[in-house]
């Protein structure tokens, strides 16, 4: 998503475009005049709903956002990491777009339409595309995001994901973040790709040093898909990285 943020970028994953996946809280809202920003993004891991991609290993990530003067924006993202027994690959890449307008002093709504396509050569039935569209409502310090996908990874697969991000601390220096998401299965099987809901959160906390973030992060994932059954896959870890904007 662009990158405003809850005091102070999708991750992401969702995220940093959500993709620098350190608790980047994407909380679009109506920009002052119209604007083009990048990011390029260095992270230890690459998790997308609470899920690892390549196994742990380093990643980077380079995102365009576009702000417009009437509230509408888009963007795209694309990330390339260490898969170790696979050497270096594409991840995945996301382009979307969406329009967000204030509600009163306080509140501000947000909805749009992703499309992410996902490369993992770790989880091979765990790669594939799907398209989201989502309604968000945000303060200046928190937000709550509803996705829903028609076929998320699998045809037929239909899912609602319900994200929640809240600054716990927002200086000009420091954040400190804390994201909760909910992924359940509403319709369709995807040939039992996600049987049952499951969970994912993280607490991160970003220093912010004139263009660019260090950050850290621990997520963790709940209950495990068929998909990564007799697979190595963290449900816990710790995540550190880098964000260089401009």
């Amino acid at each position: 998503m662009p990158r405003h943020t809850v005091g102070g970028p999708a991750t992401n994953v969702g995220g940093f475009a959500a993709v620098a996946a350190l608790a980047l809280l994407a909380v679009p809202a109506r920009p002052a005049s119209a604007q083009v920003s990048g990011s390029i993004a260095a992270t230890s891991d690459v998790r997308l709903r609470g899920l690892s991609l390549n196994g742990g290993g380093a990643a980077l990530t380079a995102a365009l956002t576009y702000d417009d003067a009437s509230g509408g924006y888009a963007g795209a993202s694309a990330t390339v990491g260490d898969t170790r027994r696979f050497g270096t690959a594409l991840l995945h890449h996301n382009v979307y777009l969406g329009y967000s307008a204030r509600l009163g002093s306080r509140w501000s709504w947000d909805a749009g339409v992703s499309h992410t396509q996902v490369f993992s050569k770790v989880f091979k039935p765990f790669s594939g595309d799907y398209t989201e569209i989502h309604a968000a409502l945000s303060t200046e310090r928190s937000s709550l995001r509803l996705w829903y996908s028609p076929g998320f990874i699998a045809p037929g697969l239909q899912t609602l994901y319900l994200d929640a991000n809240h600054a716990l601390l927002a200086t000009e220096r420091l954040r400190i973040t804390a994201h909760a998401g909910y992924l359940v299965p509403v319709g369709g099987n995807g040939g039992g790709l996600l049987p049952k809901a499951r969970f994912d959160w993280r607490l991160g906390a970003a220093l912010v040093l004139r263009r660019a973030e260090l950050q850290i992060a621990w997520t963790r994932s709940g209950a495990d898909a068929d998909f990564l059954r007799e697979r190595r896959q963290s449900r816990d870890a710790l995540i550190i990285g880098g964000s260089l904007f401009f």
